[in-house]
């Protein structure tokens, strides 16, 4: 009885999870054709370079929590004190660094001539950040509780809608483009806050400036894992961005948009299933193996076919959602289309297994090597084929990074049991 409660809580929890994700996912695709045609090519580019640089910021304020804390949640999620105790320190960690984070946008405003041209851009849209950490969903999944915000989620994303198209009218209105994106950020942030102080029952904790500085040194391991990622994924697009220009990273964005949505598809059960799993990895490690199995073969095939899909409508996708301005990026689009497959792939060995398993260095090295030599192809990659060498790049750093944790996890045979293996 209780096992299948498990399971209808883990279904639920995915369940939520995968409306939020197509939500964030649907809305803004709707609006792109609008977007790509109304803001035109350098415009949009504008848009999607700025929000390139606020993935960095919200990667910095997230700290690996979304790994760390989460699992910590899913293991003290009965015991009402520890819980308080470790949200109160990790959410106003958080704050800190969004507080440092605005001073460093002001200070590069102030000194930075291509953030002082886009000034006005770059302020409006740091609410993107407010709103990312005022919604800390590393609590939500620790706790499996996605479906208890489902409704705040659903009317402030849907908010996306009527606001880009009262709001965005013409190729100077990128401000506002960007505007709409980080107010609904930001009310959907504010409800959650709401049920997470009206309903948990927290207790209030006094939390000190050192306890703060702790917690983000506990973390910085997993902080430096998105470091490496953030080599190879968005730091791509902010060099292409500076030798080739807002064109280049307008078409690559677009492509880019497809493959982030193809694998983000599979996002609410990995999601759903790394505490779980962090939690059975500890108490029930064979349970925790018959569950991987299950969930890993419906992501793969899931995934598999998500970037078949990809690659044979790349044409059809690019001209319904950029126009004739925007076919270059039908070879990008298929260029990356095999990413959400090898990613999945990754994701079951690195966050799924050795995560939950403590293979935290391990998990950091490979990432870390992979960092390093997305680092020293991109640039020539991206010098001599521009948009298509940023594609290329990440495309070769992805299958290294699959081809690396397999290796590892196969020879520390931490997917079958012992028994399995004899």
């Amino acid at each position: 009885m209780q096992s299948s409660n498990k399971i209808a809580s883990l279904k639920k929890s995915i369940m939520a999870l995968g409306i939020i994700q197509i939500m964030s996912l649907v809305l803004p695709l709707i609006t792109l054709p609008y977007l790509t045609r109304v803001l035109g090519v350098n415009a949009f580019g504008q848009v999607a370079f700025a929000q390139i640089i606020f993935q960095y910021f919200i990667m910095i304020t997230d700290w690996g929590f979304s790994w760390s804390a989460t699992k910590e949640v899913a293991l003290v999620k009965h015991d009402r004190e520890k819980l308080s105790a470790l949200f109160l320190k990790t959410w106003l960690a958080q704050l800190f660094l969004l507080l440092i984070l605005f001073c460093v946008l002001l200070l590069a405003i102030l000194y930075v001539p291509f953030f002082e041209k886009y000034k006005n851009i770059y302020l409006v849209g740091f609410s993107l950040v407010i709103g990312n950490v005022l919604l800390p969903l590393w609590l939500v999944q620790g706790l499996e509780s996605s479906d208890k915000i489902l409704k705040a989620q659903f009317f402030t994303k849907l908010l996306v809608l009527p606001l880009t198209f009262i709001c965005v009218d013409n190729n100077q209105d990128a401000i506002w483009a960007i505007g709409v994106l980080g107010f609904t950020s930001i009310l959907s942030g504010l409800a959650t806050q709401y049920w997470i102080w009206s309903h948990l029952g927290l207790t209030s904790q006094k939390v000190s400036l050192i306890e703060i500085v702790t917690t983000l040194k506990d973390s910085a391991n997993l902080f430096f894992s998105r470091v490496a990622i953030s080599l190879y994924t968005t730091l791509i697009p902010v060099v292409l961005g500076i030798v080739s220009g807002h064109t280049n990273v307008a078409i690559y964005s677009l492509a880019d948009k497809f493959r982030v949505a193809a694998q983000s598809v599979l996002a609410p059960i990995s999601q759903a299933l790394f505490p779980r799993l962090s939690y059975l990895y500890k108490y029930d490690p064979d349970e925790a193996k018959k569950l991987l199995k299950k969930s890993g073969l419906i992501m793969l095939i899931l995934s598999f076919l998500m970037s078949v899909i990809l690659f044979f409508s790349a044409e059809l996708i690019i001209y319904i959602f950029g126009g004739e301005n925007f076919y270059g990026a039908v070879l990008i689009l298929k260029i990356l289309s095999p990413i959400p497959f090898i990613i999945c792939v990754s994701n079951l060995l690195g966050v799924q297994i050795m995560l939950p398993n403590n293979k935290i260095k391990a998990f950091n090295n490979i990432l870390f090597v992979a960092g390093i030599l997305s680092f020293i192809l991109m640039y020539p990659l991206i010098k001599k084929w521009a948009e298509m060498g940023a594609a290329i790049n990440i495309l070769l750093i992805e299958l290294f990074v699959a081809s690396a944790m397999m290796m590892y996890v196969v020879q520390k045979r931490l997917i079958f049991s012992k028994k399995e293996v004899e």
